[in-house]
Parts: C-alpha cells; sequence; structure tokens
C-alpha cells in the first residue's frame, strides 16, 4: 500500500526535472537568412532559421525588404518602417545580439532604430539608438531580454531614402512545450491514482 505515494512521488519528480531542465538549456539559434528562396526576396513575410518575419507597414518607396542569403533591409523615407519575428514553433525565446548597418541611399543624416521585446507574460524591453552614416553595430542584449514572445524592429529618420540592414540576429529558444506535456501527464497520473486510491479505501471486504 506504500508504493503508490513512491509512484506519484517518482512521477512528480521527473515531470518538475523535466520543466526545469527544458527551461535551463535553450538552443542557441542565428539567423542569418541565408535560407530565404530567391521567390521571396520582395516578400512581406518570409521564415528563417525556424523564424517567421512579417513587415508591420508595406514599403511605399518599393526597396526590397528582404534580400535572399544577406539580411533583412528596412527602407525609410522618413515614416517608420519595421517588421515583428518570432518563433514558428511558438516557444518563447531570448535575444542574445544583432548586427546592424545604416545604408544611406540618396541623403546624408542618420537613421533611428527602436527594437522592442514583447514578453511572454506582458511588458515590454526597448532599446533606442542612432546610426549614422554607414555605421556598423553589433548589439549585444542583457538578461532582460528573455522569455520573449516575439521582438518588434522599427527605423525611422529624416525625410530621405535610407535603410538598415540586419544580420546575425542570435537567439536562444527554450523548449518548454515537451516539459509541460511531461509534466501535465505526471499531474494526471497523480490525480488517476488519488482516485483509484480513495476507491479501494471505501470498497467493500
Amino acid at each position: 500500500m506504500q508504493r503508490t505515494p513512491t509512484v506519484l512521488a517518482l512521477l512528480s519528480a521527473a515531470g518538475l526535472l523535466a520543466l526545469v531542465s527544458g527551461a535551463a538549456f535553450a538552443t542557441p539559434v542565428t539567423i542569418y537568412f541565408a535560407d530565404v528562396p530567391p521567390a521571396d526576396e520582395e516578400s512581406l513575410f518570409i521564415v528563417s532559421n525556424g523564424y517567421s518575419f512579417s513587415y508591420d507597414d508595406p514599403f511605399a518607396t518599393g526597396t526590397t525588404p528582404f534580400i535572399s542569403g544577406s539580411y533583412a533591409a528596412c527602407a525609410s523615407c522618413g515614416a517608420p518602417v519595421g517588421f515583428t519575428f518570432t518563433t514558428l514553433s511558438g516557444n518563447n525565446f531570448s535575444l542574445d545580439s544583432m548586427f546592424l548597418e545604416q545604408w544611406n541611399l540618396g541623403g546624408s543624416g542618420p537613421s533611428d532604430v527602436e527594437i522592442i521585446g514583447h514578453l511572454k507574460n506582458g511588458g515590454t524591453v526597448n532599446e533606442n539608438l542612432t546610426l549614422s552614416y554607414f555605421e556598423t553595430r553589433t548589439l549585444n542584449f542583457d538578461g532582460g531580454w528573455s522569455k520573449l514572445d516575439s521582438v518588434s524592429v522599427i527605423v525611422s529618420g529624416e525625410a530621405g531614402s535610407h535603410a538598415v540592414y540586419f544580420d546575425d540576429i542570435v537567439t536562444n529558444v527554450v523548449p518548454v512545450p515537451p516539459a509541460i506535456l511531461f509534466f501535465s501527464s505526471a499531474l494526471a497520473a497523480l490525480g488517476w491514482f488519488r482516485k483509484h486510491s480513495l476507491k479501494s479505501l471505501f470498497k467493500p471486504r
């Protein structure tokens, strides 16, 4: 009669271990756009390295939004434009770093960039910067950029033709759903054992 609590304890411990380990061992992914097919080069929605990218506002300038095998481009003629990316799996992720390069296609003004991380449990984290004429920069993000549902990037600046290119976006995907499934199975087993244990107590002898 003492085996049931032992089994329940083992199931619960195993489920909890799976949940914790799933959150602890994230999978690093670098998004570099080399897998974008040529047919999607001018699409406002693409998939790359397990992430989906969609533009928030279509370009009025006709500028190519994505260049296959190279980078994601975000061009502005004075009005803000941007894109949002998230995992195809639905898992949350962390943002570690990204490479940015400013390209001025007709003027000499800087480009303003706002990066917004949308947190899984609500709220946002923000990074704002200004890239000068043909400046390149690698941004590194702290631990606050974890447990993200999605990340939005907005580019703006003075009237004129300029763009910011994004490449080598380094993320870590947390494989939480399988662990949750395992933990849920353990809880379901716990309920089953409790139900049948109670029945055995009241069963006529």
